[in-house]
């Protein structure tokens, strides 16, 4: 299945929102990129890249299988699935989310907006706008 949508996502790692280069560049991290959004889509376009690898990692599936529209529990991300993205957007993303968030029923894409918006990597003027 080829989504032309999701093209962009090829070559991901888990907490890079670069594409891998095949020359061994250094991948940009997602701190990286999220210290110099200019706006909140920017912040929330970059969290959903790497939410969207992390979960095709942890799931074991293809990353172009991961639809940023559809709801998390619909892949099988259960509570304790639930629990290392919560892990993992604190210690990576700076921002305090909960279990409840990612298991609400809303598409991955909200859920990164949700997170850029209580990110202290994002500057405060930027998560208001």
């Amino acid at each position: 299945m080829d989504r032309t949508d999701l093209r962009y996502l090829k070559g991901f790692s888990e907490d890079s929102v670069a594409p891998s280069d095949q020359a061994g560049e250094q991948q940009e991290s997602i701190q990286m990129v999220l210290a110099r959004v200019t706006d909140l889509d920017e912040a929330s376009e970059a969290i959903t890249q790497a939410l969207v690898s992390r979960v095709a990692k942890m799931q074991q599936v293809a990353l172009e299988e991961i639809d940023p529209s559809r709801f998390l529990h619909s892949y099988g991300v259960d509570s304790l699935v639930a629990i290392e993205i919560v892990n993992w957007a604190l210690k990576e993303i700076k921002s305090k989310i909960n279990v409840f968030d990612v298991m609400a029923g809303i598409p991955i894409t909200a859920l990164a907006d949700n997170i850029a918006r209580k990110s202290d990597l994002i500057p405060k003027e930027v998560r208001e706008d």
